[in-house]
């Protein structure tokens, strides 16, 4: 099976990759502060740019996968507009998954692992996952009560990742009775995204791309601003 995964979810940077059929890798890598998903008509060209470096053509893909947040609104609205284009074109099957998933399983898949992301307004988007297995969904949350939270869970060793340690570090440094690793330059793979893909497509996942739906857990900063302008 011929892959193509990429997620936008991410305000300083987006992964794109095709992963082939002998398991070979073709990504693109973007300079930090530069996004490949920062318009979708850009998203498209790096897209068309990593499937001409494997040598092939947007036909010979089997199956797309994508990340759909949460995350920046901005790039979560055009990874997923752009993956439902490509999948509509094309007729290839598109999977959807969790962005803060997938950081997780970049950074590891064993013992309980925290992806947190900078959801801005004092906040943080996170999710926990052990050996692989959700145990936290997708939440808009406190990073106080995030700790908290990681607090109550019996494990002993927590591996936290993701750029919500960039401003909130200190907070998650130091849970009591708890082993825990920090990795704030955590980044997701592109190959994790064909995995993931593959695996849920095997799994039942028919690849029906109206159900990849974006994933926002709250209103964008605007439509907050909007909201609060026309109470006054």
């Amino acid at each position: 099976m011929i892959i193509l995964g990429f997620d936008t979810s991410s305000a300083e940077y987006s992964t794109v990759g095709v992963l082939n059929r002998k398991g070979e890798l073709f990504v693109l890598p973007a300079p930090d502060g530069e996004r490949g998903g920062s318009s979708e008509e850009r998203l498209m060209d790096t897209v068309r740019t990593v499937i001409e470096s494997a040598g092939l053509t947007i036909g010979e893909i089997d199956l797309i996968g994508a990340g759909i947040g949460p995350g920046s609104f901005t790039g979560i609205r055009i990874g997923v507009s752009a993956a439902r284009s490509l999948a509509w074109a094309s007729g290839k099957p598109l999977i959807g998954v969790s962005s803060l998933e997938l950081l997780a399983r970049s950074v590891r898949e064993k013992g309980a692992v925290c992806a947190v992301t900078d959801a801005r307004m004092k906040r943080v988007f996170a999710a926990v996952f052990r050996g692989g297995v959700r145990i936290m969904d997708d939440s808009d949350i406190e990073p106080e009560r995030l700790a908290d939270k990681l607090a109550g869970l019996p494990d002993k060793e927590i591996f936290i990742a993701g750029d919500g340690l960039a401003r909130y570090r200190d907070i998650f440094a130091d849970i009591k009775e708890k082993t825990i690793t920090l990795d704030p330059g955590a980044r997701i793979g592109a190959e994790v995204i064909c995995l993931r893909a593959a695996e849920m497509f095997r799994g039942g996942n028919t690849g029906d791309y109206k159900k990849a739906e974006p994933v926002y857990l709250r209103k964008s900063e605007a439509e907050i601003q909007l909201l609060a302008k026309n109470k006054q």
